[in-house]
């Protein structure tokens, strides 16, 4: 089995965590989480987070998910630079991303966590943020225990927008709404929405649209305009509206969520 002879200080418990099925997990290198929260080793292929360091190694190339569990320890680690994006003074306080167990680079999809420094030419990365906000600036604010900055942000949520003329040529409106995290991933669970509809990017009160029905999460209708409406998105924190139009021209939607709005636009034609 693989061992990692990684640096960190200071060192604290992370916890136990459930090993993904047919996975094996080195002795010293970094842990991430995988979509399904079962700890994988870092790598380049996971999209995901760094949870810290395994203490020991564990064999689970036999098993389901969760037979195993494997201990982790977080905490302040120096690393190796990958050599085709290699972390540099430029990337001081923004987040970077484990290519493999112990590499580093400055893009990817399984934050390690914030870089706060050099070892030599070494990258000294803070892991205990790696589940942190993936920030673009600096975070010399961030706390070093992160409990209560995700506390904060847990209900932080935005909603994005997509409006679509994919009933052409009947002057059908698709609008796609997706609740997301502060991480930017899509936030499941019902919440609901105002959803407001209008020819104009000003959203001037329109005339008559058409016909509001939901396809995807629940429609209650709040006007006869069909214009402003309350949506409860399904399960998984989305929905879908068709607006059957009389008209041609350009569809506009708003939507927000706890005061955050987000708006998109689609011509509609063939009417």
């Amino acid at each position: 089995m693989t061992h990692y002879n990684i640096a960190m200080f200071p060192g604290e418990s992370a916890g136990l965590h459930p090993v993904a099925a047919a996975t094996t997990i080195p002795t010293g290198g970094m842990v991430a989480l995988d979509a399904s929260g079962n700890a994988v080793p870092a790598a380049s292929t996971v999209t995901g987070y760094v949870i810290g360091l395994s203490e020991a190694g564990v064999d689970n190339s036999a098993g389901a998910a969760a037979d195993l569990s494997v201990q982790v320890k977080r905490g302040i680690c120096v690393l190796q630079q990958d050599a085709t994006h290699p972390v540099t003074k430029a990337y001081m306080g923004k987040m970077v991303y484990a290519i493999t167990p112990d590499t580093v680079a400055h893009t990817g999809t399984c934050r390690a966590g914030i870089l706060i420094g050099f070892d030599g030419t070494s990258p000294v990365v803070d892991t205990r943020l790696g589940a942190a906000v993936a920030v673009s600036g600096d975070v010399s604010d961030v706390p070093s225990d992160i409990t209560a900055l995700k506390a904060g942000m847990a209900n932080t949520a935005a909603v994005a927008v997509v409006v679509a003329n994919t009933a052409v040529p009947n002057g059908v409106a698709n609008v796609t709404l997706q609740v997301k995290d502060y991480l930017g991933e899509s936030k499941a669970g019902r919440h609901v929405l105002r959803v407001w509809l209008a020819t104009s990017a000003a959203f001037a009160a329109p005339a008559d649209l058409g016909t509001l029905t939901a396809t995807t999460g629940v429609l209650l209708k709040e006007d006869t305009d069909d214009a402003l409406a309350t949506v409860v998105t399904d399960a998984n924190g989305g929905a879908v509206l068709a607006l059957d139009t009389t008209i041609d021209g350009t569809i506009h939607c708003m939507a927000a969520v706890i005061g955050i709005a987000a708006t998109a636009n689609a011509a509609i034609t063939g009417n």
